[in-house]
């Protein structure tokens, strides 16, 4: 057992630390070796913070738009119309994507207003849905 390391020490490596007050032993015993209790340490050392592929660090900024993240946003065009005003939170010219209320796809004219708006144009009325991402 001499080749054991780490937090456990080999049991015959233990005698004489029983007392008559205190069995040392009592729930640390396994399988025949004493596993010695595990403390904490109440500060780390700065080497182990470390960015590397896997961790890296963010600003409260870059912290902020990743909770934010929405990967898409749908549209849900309940009135009948020609003309969709779409407001949306992605910050950018997303794909569009939409179809009416069958299902069906339709084909329409996007106009991008802004980054957080756009409109789009069919050729007749209808409800439906709009798809951006």
């Amino acid at each position: 057992m001499s080749e054991l390391v780490g937090y456990l020490t080999p049991i015959e490596n233990l005698e004489g630390t029983m007392s008559n007050t205190k069995n040392p032993l009592e729930g640390n015993l396994f399988y025949g070796v004493y596993v010695d209790p595990y403390t904490h340490p109440e500060t780390h050392p700065a080497s182990m913070i470390t960015e590397s592929e896997d961790r890296v660090f963010l600003s409260s900024e870059e912290k902020t738009q990743v909770l934010n993240y929405q990967s898409g946003y749908v549209h849900d065009q309940i009135a009948s119309s020609a003309l969709w005003t779409i407001t949306h939170t992605l910050g950018k010219n997303p794909s569009v994507s939409v179809v009416d209320s069958s299902g069906n796809l339709v084909m329409g004219e996007v106009c991008y207003i802004s980054l957080t708006q756009i409109t789009i144009s069919f050729t007749a009325a209808f409800s439906g849905k709009a798809y951006l991402n």
